[in-house]
């Protein structure tokens, strides 16, 4: 299923997984994504539809974190559970655990349709999607915001078009008059219509030459950048300065590491800006205690800095710019980051 960011791609899933349900009572459903977080928004919106849906009383599994898989309790309902939570059941028991699981099952959703293919996932995926009680294949469905996984055309986009047996589910349109499903959600309010501006820093460079003062990071395909640290922290500052001279108050920073997270939040507190910055090894309260502060109701300009968090499995509607301070050629990834500040109107 191919809907944009924003269009409602979960509550989308979740009114469909309530009518398989509402028609298969023997067997439970299986949502897997790939962090607490979108786990954890899984739940609430399966929470939500079953309420106004459902025709029984279900139960609702949710294994990640540590949770230990109890196959006696999967019977019906929804099973919440992340990719990573399965592949450590399979390494410790072996694919006859993740057999035993998939005997249970009458669907299976993969929040991100890529991770369906990933060399980590792909036995996993394929001992889940075949049922021994029935003889048969399991459906899978796979969510995505990008029909590809790149923005070139590469043998993992091809491999999961034959994954997927080359169905694609998306919005149709054409009927209404728009050329492609982003312009129908735009013109009807559920997304924003963004405004683009490249940030070039002049220190970008592929020589070998560097001193002390150049930091350095991996791109997503491991391709050395060298960025001069003072330079990106100068350039990320006059963007945000930009777009609070412009009105915004709710601005996410997507940064290019842990290191520079915390300095761009601590170089705008020092200049009196409101700022945070979280990271994987930030502890779950305080992550909780500056999303809280950034989603609060106040006409006070609040900055969210973050590295690798906040790409998915966050909604603040009322982020209305977001600077993108990282390199990716993932278009999956930047399609989920410019998706964090371009919620419509009717989308809160």
């Amino acid at each position: 299923m191919h809907m944009p960011t924003g269009a409602g791609k979960t509550r989308t899933t979740m009114n469909l997984i309530s009518e398989h349900l509402r028609q298969c009572e023997e067997g439970a459903v299986l949502w897997l994504a790939s962090t607490k977080e979108l786990c954890e928004q899984a739940t609430l919106e399966f929470e939500q539809a079953w309420s106004y849906l459902g025709n029984r009383e279900l139960p609702i599994l949710t294994f990640w974190g540590g949770k230990q898989i109890e196959l006696n309790k999967i019977y019906d309902g929804l099973v919440v559970a992340t990719p990573q939570t399965l592949y450590n059941k399979k390494q410790k028991y072996g694919l006859d655990f993740i057999s035993e699981i998939s005997n249970r099952l009458t669907l299976i959703v993969f929040d991100e349709a890529h991770q369906a293919i990933a060399r980590t996932y792909r036995d996993i995926t394929e001992q889940l999607a075949f049922n021994n009680n029935r003889n048969s294949e399991t459906k899978i469905i796979g969510l995505t915001a990008t029909p590809g996984k790149t923005f070139a055309g590469t043998q993992s986009d091809i491999d999961l078009v034959n994954f997927f047996r080359n169905h694609k589910v998306t919005l149709q349109v054409d009927q209404e008059g728009f050329s492609n499903p982003v312009r129908y959600l735009i013109n009807k309010g559920y997304i924003a219509e963004a405004k683009f501006e490249l940030l070039v820093p002049n220190s970008i460079t592929s020589n070998n030459n560097y001193n002390d003062e150049i930091f350095n990071y991996d791109i997503e395909d491991n391709e050395p950048i060298r960025i001069d640290r003072i330079e990106y922290l100068l350039l990320v500052y006059q963007a945000i300065d930009k777009l609070i001279q412009y009105g915004h108050r709710r601005i996410l920073i997507f940064a290019a590491s842990v290191e520079l997270s915390n300095d761009i939040a601590a170089l705008l507190r020092t200049l009196n800006i409101s700022a945070d910055s979280i990271h994987s090894g930030t502890p779950s309260e305080i992550r909780a205690m500056c999303i809280e502060r950034y989603r609060s109701k106040t006409n006070s300009i609040r900055i969210l800095v973050n590295f690798g968090i906040l790409t998915t499995g966050f909604d603040a509607p009322q982020t209305s710019a977001a600077v993108i301070a990282r390199p990716t050629k993932s278009l999956v990834l930047y399609s989920q980051m410019i998706g964090r500040a371009i919620r419509g109107e009717k989308a809160g």
